[in-house]
């Protein structure tokens, strides 16, 4: 992908520059262990039902041997704060994070996150990230525009672009945050008909007016152009548009503790 590629360089070219100043560094590690019962969201009756190819090469399960699975993830980050402009706080957040699932390597995956940020005044910030999942694997599906109809692994990469500005209102600890993204989906070669470019823009109301409170409302607008629509070499692409308008609206608020086992509760 020429974007991913270009964008690639210019998280190296901003990552040479800074080393070249002074700065602090600070590392953080994560680490947690689950469990899903149905980690590739089979239905019941998928569950239920017998399948001729169980334990075949074309297996729906791909390379799963269950339907559950443990999960452990992992996760380091890297913040670097140059004094780039005085008065100005600015941060570069580098992220790599790795999921494990026990039952399948091919679910197993790899995230990568950038991001640039600049503190402008209390409560204002421009932000620019930049994040890519480069192979996510959903489960296997059969490949309708093949002959004869096996299963095949349906996988795509996921690369998230966002720029954000926010700014303090006339209220106690609440600002407005604006973001507009760009969302680029492209699927493995047996599932090119999915192929998705979504252009986003998100304007978001966050509140810390009431004390151990966090709030925030939002408003959110995403368009998505199914780019594959009307290639007629893909059979099935050429009798659905997979193209939407994703409008509405979110509301979340969260209440922090002290000195207790639970740190927060979350809606």
């Amino acid at each position: 992908m020429i974007l991913t590629a270009r964008l690639l360089q210019f998280i190296l070219f901003l990552s040479s520059f800074i080393f070249c100043l002074e700065f602090p560094i600070f590392f953080k590690h994560e680490a947690s262990l689950g469990y899903e019962d149905n980690f590739m969201r089979f239905s019941d009756i998928e569950i239920n039902a017998y399948h001729i190819e169980e334990n075949t090469e074309n297996d729906y399960l791909g390379d799963s041997n269950t339907y559950d699975s443990a999960i452990l993830s992992s996760s380091l980050q890297m913040k670097i704060s140059p004094k780039i402009i005085k008065s100005y706080k600015t941060n570069f957040i580098f992220k790599y994070k790795y999921n494990k699932y026990s039952s399948s390597q091919l679910k197993s995956y790899v995230s990568l996150l950038g991001r640039f940020e600049m503190k402008l005044a209390p409560y204002s910030w421009i932000k620019f990230s930049y994040s890519l999942l480069p192979d996510y694997y959903l489960r296997t599906y059969i490949d309708r525009d093949l002959l004869p109809l096996d299963y095949y692994p349906c996988s795509f990469s996921n690369e998230i672009v966002y720029l954000s500005f926010s700014h303090k209102i006339p209220l106690n600890k609440t600002w407005v945050d604006y973001r507009f993204v760009m969302n680029n989906q492209f699927y493995n070669k047996y599932f090119t008909e999915f192929d998705s470019k979504i252009y986003g823009f998100e304007i978001t109301l966050k509140s810390k007016m009431l004390k151990s409170y966090y709030s925030n409302f939002t408003y959110l607008y995403y368009s998505s152009d199914n780019i594959s629509y009307d290639n007629y070499e893909i059979f099935e692409s050429s009798k659905m548009d997979r193209s939407y308008i994703r409008n509405g609206f979110k509301f979340y608020i969260k209440k922090t503790f002290k000195n207790l086992f639970i740190s927060n509760v979350g809606v």
